[in-house]
């Protein structure tokens, strides 16, 4: 399993993230902006285009996360002695059901968006009325009382908003493998996912919690670590650029 989601990894790397970055370029291009930066993301992604965008680019992010995992649950499924014919066949399961992954995830990126939208308008609503007067800079270097509102107010909706995703994502924890191994197609796997869920949210959801918690400081730890050995190594290289070159790319692959 640990050799197949290395493969996966760099493959992923190789292929599948270079197709998500030029999908999400095409749609800032056609939208007729060159580059998003400050409001102009807001912007981007209260529009057509970006809620087309949102659904394709997060869909297809999702797919490879959601095709990895399809890698290793046909090897907990099928159990095949030769451990090198074992990875082939984990990443060609999951390479023959991409469309139907790819579709299972677009809808919940889909779906998504659209629990996300009313959140993104009372947060909007709140903005226009209590920040609306000065830039934003000022707001955030005087912290005058309307500043703290609006704290409260973005508090209270991200809560809101995490709640109902929480609740959402603890529905479609089975849709993935009813997909996969029942063969159902993508509403009945999600309408089932979500029956079998029934009862058993409150523990999946301190399960994905408690594995986003793990996940996160397990990140964390590793990037610092992987920081201060860049930090220990590349001032020393920086005598001639091949050397400084090695130096980064080694720490880079690390």
């Amino acid at each position: 399993m640990a050799l197949t989601d290395v493969v996966y990894k760099i493959l992923t790397f190789i292929v599948l993230a270079p197709i998500v970055a030029t999908a999400f370029r095409l749609f800032v291009e056609f939208s007729g902006r060159t580059v998003l930066a400050d409001e102009d993301i807001l912007l981007f992604f209260i529009s057509p285009v970006g809620w087309l965008c949102f659904i394709t680019v997060g869909g297809l992010s999702l797919a490879i996360v959601a095709l990895g995992q399809a890698a290793l649950l046909h090897l907990l499924h099928k159990n095949t002695p030769d451990r090198r014919r074992r990875v082939i066949e984990g990443l060609g399961f999951a390479l023959s059901h991409s469309r139907s992954v790819l579709k299972l995830t677009a809808r919940i990126a889909a779906i998504t968006l659209l629990a996300v939208i009313p959140c993104l308008a009372v947060a909007g609503a709140v903005y226009f009325a209590l920040l609306n007067q000065y830039d934003i800079n000022y707001y955030l270097s005087e912290k005058p009382p309307v500043f703290w509102w609006a704290v409260i107010c973005g508090v209270l909706i991200i809560s809101t908003l995490t709640i109902v995703l929480l609740r959402l994502f603890s529905g479609w924890l089975f849709a993935l493998p009813l997909v996969l191994f029942e063969r159902l197609d993508v509403v009945e796997s999600m309408r089932v996912s979500r029956a079998l869920a029934n009862g058993r949210r409150t523990r999946l959801i301190v399960w994905l919690a408690t594995w986003a918690l793990a996940t996160t400081l397990l990140s964390a730890l590793s990037t610092g670590i992987v920081a201060l050995l860049g930090q220990l190594t590349v001032p020393h290289a920086t005598s001639s650029v091949p050397l400084l070159l090695f130096a980064v790319g080694a720490v880079v692959i690390v």
